[in-house]
């Protein structure tokens, strides 16, 4: 069996597969568009982030490398899982209607299909003359699911064995190391490779990044200084925290990385993850795992805060003046028609009910009532677990099971942030 899996590894080869956008750059040159970069940061929690941008030495370097930039404070992911989410940033759409990841298919049975129509954001791109690159790191975000439609080049990066299922076999029995990712250092190593190959610099670029620390595998990073702020955590939550720490060294090097190509004047650069992740001490016990097990860590099984709020920053081409933090409900959806009217694309009739959160990015104006804003978040396309869906508007959130599986559930964030306090049996009528 070893030899077998050695021969198998070697003929991998890079650890990288590609495939090519289904759409040339049409119309349009391109010419004098900003630059798009999209980071989406695999399992970030909005918490653990904001405090290591903090206390930290990597999170200071990172805020002081990027300048000025809105923090939106109120940003929902469109699931608590990867393939949804990532399908809402690209098209604009909620899950149930793009159909990717979407609980209406089995996703034991494989991952189902973008529904033919949904533009993406990358052939939107391409139609108005960019040049569309994506360095993905997560391999469920495979091609073949119609995610790559419209990139020039789509790569993945993955351990030479992740894809073979007698390794993934021979790690759950302990008797090889675990597969994992490769790091943010090697996509940053793989963006400047490209950024030099480039047959035509003139041209716009889209690249979208998505990163996987601090996704599961957790691991040591010993060239990280001590972090005395850490002392108290539990193990898991302190080598998590680490985990960040080393993203947010990468993100400013990334950011180094475009200034010294003198293309970070001319980006507009966002910031943010596909989902959250659950910890034992967020005091969900009665979450339900992949097999029915109660599951108190991970992602993908639960609807609840740790697992749908991110971190999500946008920093529109030359930058703000200074930051500025923003309290305004926005969704996966809303990233799209955003980078569309920050490059002044047209983005798709069918995105219609997605918002740009372009009019909230200068430092100078107020918006006021009349600017179009979300008022309310939908929340749907759990992975594990019985089928949920939920809905957050104004302070108040509900989860409900449409199966019937388990009771809904009813939080007032304002008084409840953590979500502890189930208000459904006593408030029928809010209900």
């Amino acid at each position: 069996v070893v030899t077998v899996v050695v021969v198998a590894v070697a003929r991998l080869g890079g650890g990288a597969a590609s495939s090519s956008g289904s759409l040339p750059a049409t119309g349009a040159s391109g010419a004098g568009r900003p630059d798009l970069l999209l980071v989406v940061v695999d399992t970030l929690r909005l918490d653990v982030f904001e405090r290591v941008v903090a206390e930290t030495e990597e999170g200071r370097a990172f805020r002081d490398e990027l300048g000025g930039a809105a923090w939106f404070d109120n940003a929902l992911a469109a699931a608590p899982w990867t393939v949804p989410s990532v399908g809402s940033i690209m098209t604009g759409l909620a899950p149930s209607e793009h159909g990717l990841g979407s609980r209406q298919s089995d996703v034991r049975r494989g991952i189902s299909r973008l529904v033919d129509g949904a533009a993406t954001l990358a052939e939107i791109a391409a139609g108005h003359g960019y040049e569309s690159l994506a360095l993905v790191t997560n391999p469920v975000l495979d091609p073949a699911t119609g995610i790559g439609r419209g990139f020039a080049s789509y790569r993945i990066l993955y351990d030479n064995a992740a894809k073979l299922p007698v390794l993934g076999t021979l790690a759950r029995w302990g008797l090889v190391e675990r597969l994992r990712y490769q790091p943010a250092s090697v996509v940053r190593e793989r963006l400047a490779a490209s950024l030099r190959g480039r047959s035509t610099p003139e041209r716009p670029l889209f690249v979208w990044l998505h990163l996987m620390e601090p996704h599961a595998p957790l691991l040591e990073h010993d060239d990280l200084a001590p972090d005395p702020a850490a002392r108290d955590l539990p193990a898991g939550e302190r080598l998590y925290r680490d985990e960040v720490r080393y993203l947010a060294r990468e993100l400013a090097a990334t950011v180094r990385l475009l200034k010294d190509r003198g293309r970070w004047e001319r980006t507009a650069f966002v910031l943010t993850s596909d989902h959250g992740e659950m910890f034992p001490t967020d005091g969900h016990h009665d979450a339900v795992g992949p097999s029915g097990e109660l599951k108190s860590h991970g992602h993908g099984h639960a609807l609840y805060g740790e697992l749908v709020r991110g971190p999500q920053l946008i920093r529109p081409p030359g930058g703000p003046p200074g930051t500025r933090r923003l309290d305004v409900l926005t969704t996966h959806a809303d990233l799209l028609p955003t980078l569309a009217d920050l490059a002044g694309l047209e983005p798709p009739a069918a995105a219609g009910a997605a918002y740009s959160l372009a009019p909230w990015l200068d430092p100078g104006a107020t918006p006021d009532g009349a600017t179009r804003r979300r008022r309310a978040a939908l929340l749907e396309a759990n992975c594990w677990g019985p089928a949920q869906r939920g809905l957050l508007a104004d302070a108040l959130k509900v989860i409900v099971y449409p199966n019937g599986e388990r009771a809904s559930e009813l939080y007032d964030l304002s008084s409840d942030p953590r979500e502890q306090a189930d208000l459904a049996a006593v408030r029928p009528e809010l209900l």
